[in-house]
């Protein structure tokens, strides 16, 4: 795409819910209150490092898992003191059932672990794999509570994932080699342990249906850049909620208006 930037699937998810939102974060305001969000964050990213590591055979994936939660935990002061000192024995839980019970058949081959697509906007994805006939990719995903009343909700959405399209065009880009489907492994930790059905978070895509994706997000991304070059207004005050509750946001909009002057009392 000559002439515009590519952004990862993180940023471009914040500019697609609220493109002020993804301002205000670029800009580095963050809420003062540790919040399920900020925790969640922290575990999620070390089950991720965990796994990494034991899908590259190189290193104890327990031991980095617990060492990446316990750099983060450092930032997580203010937060709930009960529920962070439970998340070493949460993580632990997480990687050591999740390598017992491993997804991944055994004749697939791990070629490319953490890896960073070239020329993708600096994404990484997970894990790579070779199934005997064309590559797959894999991304792990750890909810501490799922309650069965919203496990197709959260499935649906796997199926209608922005990142796992971004990931897949990309590496199938890199590999030059046609990829049909991509997989998440959704772990659960409570009310049980559980990884759901491969059946069930298997997302089987075409070469026209990511032709159609990048489409979009160049569209997306030229917006985006735009706004990051001043050349139009960010656009702000959309929905502000997420399935989670209120944008974190949410007051630097409505109440503050952006006086930074205001916006300091919380942020």
């Amino acid at each position: 795409m000559p002439n515009s930037q590519i952004y990862s699937p993180s940023q471009t998810n914040d500019y697609i819910f609220c493109p002020m939102y993804r301002a205000l974060r670029q800009e580095g305001w963050r809420g003062k209150v540790i919040g399920p969000r900020e925790i969640g964050a922290a575990l999620g990213k070390a089950f991720a490092e965990g796994m990494a590591a034991y899908n590259s055979g190189r290193e104890d994936a327990l031991s980095v898992g617990l060492a990446s939660l316990e750099r983060d935990i450092k930032q997580l002061e203010g937060g709930d003191s009960s529920i962070i000192a439970a998340l070493p024995a949460r993580l632990t839980k997480a990687i050591t059932n999740s390598i017992a019970y491993d997804p991944i058949p055994s004749s697939w081959e791990k070629r490319h672990v953490e890896y960073t697509l070239p020329n993708s906007g600096d994404s990484r994805i997970d894990l790579g794999c070779w199934d005997g006939q064309r590559p797959v990719v894999v991304d792990y995903k750890l909810r501490l509570k799922l309650d069965s009343r919203y496990r197709m909700a959260e499935i649906r959405r796997l199926h209608r994932s922005w990142q796992m399209l971004h990931y897949t065009f990309f590496y199938q880009q890199f590999l030059k080699q046609e990829i049909d489907r991509y997989i998440v492994i959704l772990t659960v930790l409570e009310p049980r342990f559980e990884i759901i059905p491969l059946d069930l978070t298997t997302v089987w895509v075409t070469t026209e249906e990511l032709e159609q994706w990048y489409s979009f997000a160049k569209q997306v991304w030229r917006d985006m850049e735009a706004e990051d070059k001043g050349e139009r207004v960010v656009r702000g005050k959309t929905e502000c909620e997420t399935r989670f509750g209120q944008c974190e946001m949410l007051d630097a909009c409505w109440n503050f208006h952006y006086d930074e002057s205001l916006m300091g009392q919380k942020y």
